[in-house]
């Protein structure tokens, strides 16, 4: 009888590999391989982060640059306000941020008023003078003396000049401007000024030179005008103003410069104008005026200074570059 291999037990059998087996052990061992890698990249780009951190962490803080604080708008008109009352300038200009009538209240007014009091106190009681120490008079090659200091009682802090070309000032700010004493010179953009926010404006015995291009005056309010002595300069733009009102302007007699932004006004309306007595340039932007009205003008009228539109008239006798 053939001998018979023997036997191996169960369990030795079951860890023995089949040649089936062979495939997916070699998927288990490859899927193994590739879990290991993964953690191997994995730390490493752990380690790094950490390194990173840790580099980023140990270094200065960021450098303070020099770009200046930017300043909210009322601490910037009170900065300027500060100047007027150093003597630093006569103005109040304000081109880059907006002002309201509540920043208004912070104009010096009584300050403003104590100080021209007291120097016009001075003015008509002068004190008296120490002749043994007064100096010889020199001048200049032009024949000006130049070792001459103006009167004490013109050194005093003035604000003649109010330009406001942001925000939306009424009635009530405008007001708190024509408190100010010895008020000259006023613009005010963007601001929708009515007949009756005009009162105020009219006790500015001073006031020479008025721009409101953005208001919203009638004929009455261009009447009430007549009331300031020194008015020379008009410049103004409303949608409630049409060519009629050009009859009513006649009455500000003093008006040399006179400038309507958005006013219709015609041919008829033109040859009114003209009649200001001493009427020396003429601004008008959007108006109706035809060829035929500008040729009576400089027949009638050669010397005037002419604007269209911003830009001078082709006859304009006095053009220049702009």
């Amino acid at each position: 009888m053939p001998k018979t291999q023997p036997t191996e037990p169960d369990a030795a059998r079951a860890e023995r590999p089949d040649a089936n087996d062979e495939p997916i052990l070699f998927a288990r061992l490859e899927w193994v391989g590739r879990w290991k890698r993964l953690a191997a990249i994995a730390a490493i780009v752990l380690v790094a982060l950490l390194s990173i951190g840790v580099w980023r962490w140990a270094l200065p803080g960021p450098v303070a640059t020099d770009r200046p604080l930017e300043l909210s708008a009322a601490v910037r008109f009170g900065q300027e306000i500060k100047k007027v009352l150093d003597g630093e300038q006569r103005q109040l200009y304000v081109a880059d941020y907006v002002v309201d009538d509540a920043m208004l209240g912070m104009l010096p007014i009584e300050t403003l008023r104590r100080a021209k009091q007291n120097a016009m106190a001075i003015k008509d009681n002068p004190p008296a003078v120490d002749e043994d120490k007064s100096e010889v008079p020199v001048y200049d090659a032009a024949g000006k003396r130049v070792n001459f200091d103006p009167p004490a009682w013109q050194d005093y802090p003035q604000l003649d000049t109010v330009l406001i070309d942001q925000g939306i000032v009424t009635g009530e700010g405008l007001a708190k401007i024509a408190e100010l004493p010895g008020l000259q010179h006023l613009r005010l953009r963007l601001s929708p000024i009515t007949d009756e926010d005009l009162q105020p404006l009219l006790q500015c015995r001073d006031l020479w030179l008025i721009n409101l291009p953005h208001s919203e005056l009638t004929n009455e309010g261009i009447r009430s005008l007549a009331e300031l002595p020194k008015l020379k300069q008009l410049r103004l733009g409303s949608k409630k103003l049409t060519d009629d009102c050009c009859r009513v302007i006649t009455q500000l007699e003093k008006l040399r410069g006179l400038h309507l932004i958005g006013v219709p006004v015609t041919d008829n309306g033109i040859k009114v104008l003209v009649e200001l007595p001493h009427l020396e340039s003429l601004y008008l932007d959007d108006s109706a005026v035809t060829d035929e009205g500008w040729d009576w003008v400089f027949r009638n009228h050669p010397q005037l200074h002419v604007h269209i539109n911003q830009s001078h008239h082709d006859r304009d006798p006095q053009s220049h570059q702009h």
